[in-house]
């Protein structure tokens, strides 16, 4: 089994298992959602802005999103109905809150289906086309629901048409910058995303670092802000620290750490995002926000590509050696400037000698290589190992080893050239059996 096909049975064992303890009462599940997304929803609320109480901060679509795509599209009566719940508490009217209810549906479920159906999607992240999909599903689900959402606040009279446009631009900022920020914490969080492999302390200070740094930035120490925004991608050492280090999981905390400083110090009219309405501001700073989100993502994905690789990589290389080291025949293998790189158990056992860094010119004396007369040395250019670093294919040359504290063998050797693939070996090979009067012969 290889080795995503081993991770792609462990999320859906770690993830089967909480889905169906959830189905065992879909109310609860669907009343947690209604009641996480109207309170992630009121939080929202408070940064909106005439005209239609619009806002570019909207952590609820990815609160819906998340627990989507963790638990499945049976909860969608939550986010409906937690929809419903966080308009009505600004006192919208039934038809805006009612659209607000549909917009809010669809995006979840258009953007939870094209991961779940159209595209091959992790959970945790770890994969560049996994990232790409999810920021394309993100965009998608939130077009719409911004399209639907501005237009029930149109029908209902509470935005004319000439403020459609400007709505719907900021609807669709919010909601998917909400989904871009929230919903990969709640994923990785959420599945059995792989470990980091930095420390403890070093994830620490990465994080406290982007805290520290954000502060200074976008919010500032008392009367002390760094002049003018020039300071802003200060962060952005910080984040690929957090991205290659830490991983998809640790990317998607840093995001969220550097969203929450990032709109704190908009709102507050500080910072860098500060110098003109406050909805426009935010809309920029949401901006800067995503392609912060969208980087740290990628490279986090392409790093635990890398990772896993190099870990199947390793696992191959053990397994490989393991299947030489047992195998009858002689493996001797150099590279291509003829430095030794293996010789398996076999051929320790008939030379009574390891791989040593030394030159073609001495492989004859050191390991004592004969012709099959038994008493005449092979020169370089005779050795099958050397014929075959310089390009021959040496098809059962017939020779003799004789160490001197031990009886010559007589074998048969075959080299040939490897492909260029494997990085350039060179590698001749050979079976013996010793014959019952102290000979060798070959069998091929």
């Amino acid at each position: 089994m290889s080795a995503a096909t081993a991770r792609a049975v462990r999320d859906h064992t770690y993830l089967g298992a909480r889905r169906a303890a959830l189905r065992w009462r879909p109310w609860v599940g669907i009343g947690l959602l209604a009641l996480a997304y109207a309170v992630a929803a009121r939080l929202g609320q408070q940064f909106a802005t005439a005209p239609g109480n619009v806002t570019a901060v909207w952590p609820a679509s990815g609160v819906a999103l998340g627990a989507i795509l963790l638990y499945g599209r049976w909860l969608w009566p939550g986010v409906a109905s937690g929809a419903v719940l966080g308009s009505a508490s600004l006192a919208a009217s039934p038809l805006a809150a009612g659209f607000e209810g549909i917009a809010a549906t669809t995006q979840v479920l258009v953007a939870g289906y094209l991961l779940q159906h159209i595209v091959s999607f992790r959970l945790d992240l770890t994969t560049l086309r996994s990232v790409l999909a999810f920021l394309l599903a993100v965009v998608a689900g939130a077009s719409l629901a911004a399209v639907i959402g501005v237009g029930g606040l149109l029908a209902a009279g509470i935005i004319g048409p000439a403020d459609y446009v400007p709505s719907t631009v900021v609807w669709l900022v919010g909601d998917a910058l909400g989904a871009l920020v929230v919903a990969p914490l709640i994923l990785t969080l959420g599945s059995d995303a792989p470990d980091s492999r930095a420390r403890p302390v070093e994830a620490a200070a990465a994080l406290l670092g982007l805290a520290f740094v954000a502060q200074a930035i976008f919010v500032g120490f008392g009367d002390s802000l760094v002049p003018g925004g020039r300071g802003t991608f200060a962060v952005v050492p910080l984040i690929v620290w957090a991205a290659i280090r830490l991983g998809p999981r640790g990317a998607a905390m840093a995001v969220a750490l550097l969203s929450l400083f990032v709109v704190t110090g908009t709102l507050q009219r500080i910072g860098p995002f500060s110098g003109g309405l406050v909805k426009e501001d935010l809309v920029i700073a949401q901006a800067f926000v995503a392609v912060i989100a969208g980087t740290a993502l990628a490279l986090a994905a392409v790093t635990a590509e890398r990772s896993q690789a190099s870990d199947a990589l390793e696992r191959q290389q053990h397994f490989l050696e393991a299947v030489l080291e047992n195998l009858g025949d002689g493996i001797v293998a150099s590279d291509a400037e003829g430095h030794l790189t293996l010789f398996n158990r076999p051929s320790r056992e008939l030379h009574r000698l390891p791989a040593e860094a030394i030159p073609p010119e001495r492989w004859a004396d050191h390991y004592d290589l004969y012709h099959a007369d038994g008493t005449t040395r092979l020169q370089r250019d005779e050795i099958p190992l050397y014929r075959a670093l310089k390009g021959e294919r040496v098809r059962d040359q017939e020779m003799v080893v004789a160490p001197k504290d031990a009886a010559a063998r007589r074998l048969i050797a075959s080299a040939s050239r490897s492909s260029p693939r494997t990085g350039g070996h060179w590698a001749p090979s050979w079976r013996y059996t010793t014959s019952p009067n102290g000979s060798c012969s070959r069998s091929s």
